[in-house]
């Protein structure tokens, strides 16, 4: 099946797609068989890169965003961090960022800033744990981890 087809599906079974990041929903999914699931899945990028792409309303912004989806990655000097990072479409397109830049997927992006603002001491800590290896992989509540690394509780 190929993305033509998938789209002409999802549009009879009056399915909507949207994407944050790398991050494809299909809405009502209810109404996506097991089928078309399985081949949304194998097409998940060719199906984002069909969807009419909004860029924020800042023009450094849309532009980072633009370079992302276009070369897979773009580079940056980040002066909060005091540091180089490199925003990247997929894990796949960091095999292409130069070893010095700590790596930030569009996926953990949308996890970091799609909620609460996070404070700098959060994200430096963050930033501390990606410069060793770390992946984000859920930012709910970020702000109420401690300098130690302990979530807070009340």
């Amino acid at each position: 099946m190929n993305t033509d087809t998938i789209i002409r599906r999802l549009d009879e079974l009056g399915v909507t797609m949207t994407a944050s990041g790398n991050r494809l929903d299909l809405r009502p999914g209810s109404r996506v068989p097991e089928d078309l699931q399985v081949a949304v899945r194998l097409h998940k990028l060719d199906l984002i890169d069909r969807l009419p792409l909004e860029l924020p309303d800042d023009r450094e912004l849309a532009e980072i965003v633009s370079r992302v989806w276009k070369r897979g990655y773009v580079l940056l000097w980040s002066s909060v961090l005091q540091d180089t990072v490199a925003f990247t479409r997929t894990w796949e397109d960091s095999k292409h960022v130069p070893l010095a830049f700590t790596v930030y997927t569009l996926d953990e992006l949308v996890s970091l800033f799609n909620g609460d603002p996070v404070d700098e001491g959060s994200l430096r800590s963050i930033h501390s744990a990606k410069q060793l290896g770390g992946r984000i992989v859920d930012a709910r509540d970020i702000n109420s981890i401690d300098s130690q690394g302990e979530t807070e509780h009340e």
